[in-house]
């Protein structure tokens, strides 16, 4: 019958967590925690598993902890969700947002 395993201990309590983190933020070089203004439930309409983890913070809002392969990614995808949202970390990742918003203004500006 082939040869036999010693099973071991699962590596999370959360096995469907402990997914969703590897793939949406562990395989990222980037990785910003960002707290959505928004209920977990409404979020997790619009962020699947594999693109970032949520946690409830309270009833009007969640925290989303996601990677990418650069912070400018992030920023995309963040703001592609539709919801206004809060930077907690990395501090850099604001840097990126102000040149996202600087580059807009011009687009809007016609310079």
């Amino acid at each position: 019958h082939g040869p036999r395993f010693v099973p071991r201990p699962p590596p999370a309590d959360d096995l469907a967590a402990y997914v969703s983190r590897g793939v949406a933020v562990s395989a990222y070089a980037a990785r910003a925690v960002v707290l959505l203004k928004a209920p977990l439930a409404e979020a997790a309409r619009r962020v699947s598993p594999s693109a970032g983890v949520l946690e409830a913070v309270d009833a009007d809002t969640c925290r989303l902890t996601a990677g990418a392969p650069g912070l400018t990614v992030l920023v995309i995808h963040v703001l592609m969700m539709g919801i206004d949202f809060e930077v907690i970390e990395p501090p850099e990742l604001i840097d990126v947002l102000r040149e996202a918003r600087d580059r807009l203004t011009r687009a809007l500006d016609g310079s």
